[in-house]
Order: structure tokens, then C-alpha cells, then sequence
């Protein structure tokens, strides 16, 4: 998968903190001891979808929580993980702070998933 196919950008994290680059094949076997790994994707990446469902084996109801654009923030615990639904203000220049901006994130113990819609600059930032 490409950066126009949907990846942002992706981390493995170490155990002291340190971070370097990770491609989308370390989020399918993310099993080295103390790392974990963060992959970010735009949703209107042309195989986001497909991508999830085919390599991470992600159900139906989770690819459409990560993918849908009118998600409410939530959080809710599932056997495998747990899905986070945030929204951040929208700091853009000339741009109303209020048009929130949101971010999904699927999270386990050593593997973060998350999807954007628009960029969010706290995001960013955090890259």
C-alpha cells in the first residue's frame, strides 16, 4: 500500500520511546517484545477499506466504525480491542473552530490503527 492508497504515516514505538519508521506489513504481525505499532491511514485513500478487511481481517462493523464520516465521539471495549472515536478543534487557519475534525483509533495492546478524514494538527504534531 502507498502513501495515495491511504497511509499517512506509521511508527513502531520501542520500549524506551523511541520511534522509527514502520511500513503497513508491521501492523500484520506487530509481535515484537515491549514495541507497538501505530499506522494512520486517510480514509479517502482508494483501498483504506479493502486494506483492513483483506490484511488485518477487521469485521464489517469495525472497517464501517474506522471509515464512516458522521462518527460521534464514543469509546467502546470489544473482545480484541477497543475503538475510540475523538474529535479535535479545527485549528486550520481561517478556518472555524467549531467545524470539529475527527479521528478513529482502534486500539490493542501493541497495535494502533486510526483513520482521519481531514488532517488534524494535533495529529500532526504528535508525527
Amino acid at each position: 500500500m502507498s502513501d495515495e492508497d491511504g497511509l499517512i504515516c506509521g511508527f513502531r514505538v520501542g520500549p524506551d520511546g523511541a520511534a522509527r519508521p514502520a511500513a503497513v506489513e508491521d501492523a500484520v504481525d506487530p509481535q515484537i517484545a515491549g514495541e507497538w505499532t501505530w499506522l494512520h491511514f486517510d480514509v479517502n485513500g482508494s483501498h483504506t477499506s479493502d486494506w483492513l478487511k483483506s490484511t488485518l481481517k477487521f469485521d464489517d462493523a469495525l472497517i464501517d466504525a474506522l471509515t464512516s464520516e458522521g462518527a460521534r465521539p464514543r469509546a467502546t471495549v470489544m473482545s480484541t480491542g477497543t475503538l475510540v472515536v475523538l474529535r479535535g478543534v479545527n485549528l486550520h487557519p481561517h478556518s472555524d473552530p467549531s467545524d470539529m475534525i475527527s479521528v478513529r483509533l482502534w486500539v490493542q495492546p501493541n497495535r494502533i490503527i486510526s483513520t482521519r478524514f481531514r488532517r488534524l494538527l494535533s495529529v500532526q504534531a504528535m508525527r
